[in-house]
């Protein structure tokens, strides 16, 4: 074989070890399954997955591939919302919820959400009634995009 690329398309490429000695003791201590299924089973899984064939080749004594991937065919269907958001449509629902409970729900720290909080206080979209202990949070006008 020469320096070039290995041709599998429309056949299976049939593979024999470099070393068959060495091929044959990691079969019998079972390191290997069969010959050669391996080559063909990652062209046929990634034309499963629609993605381009796999590029074998030969060079200074080992075969080399390379797999590519393919962009994103299609755009997110669903914009993912801001954990700003996030806060405000949980607040909709349970206007008692704590800064720790927020924080759970949204996974994020107890202070990024108290920074949120702030935030939508200052922009005017949440206000605090009441005390920590015995108050609620009020969505304020515009603070949800309903």
């Amino acid at each position: 074989m020469n320096n070039s690329t290995l041709s599998i398309q429309n056949s299976k490429l049939q593979v024999q070890p470099f070393n068959p000695l060495i091929a044959n003791m990691f079969y019998k201590a079972g390191f290997v399954e069969s010959w050669g299924k391996g080559t063909n089973n990652i062209v046929d899984d990634c034309l499963k997955m629609e993605l381009p064939e796999p590029e074998y080749r030969y060079a200074f004594g080992a075969v080399q591939v390379s797999l590519y991937k393919t962009p994103q065919k299609t755009p997110q269907k669903t914009p993912q919302k801001s954990t700003k958001e996030n806060i405000v449509e949980l607040l909709s629902r349970d206007t008692s919820m704590t800064r720790a409970e927020l924080a759970q729900e949204l996974g994020v720290s107890d202070d990024a959400v108290k920074q949120h909080l702030a935030n939508l206080k200052k922009e005017g979209k949440l206000q605090r009634i009441g005390g920590r202990k015995e108050g609620h949070w009020k969505v304020l006008e515009g603070g949800t995009d309903d």
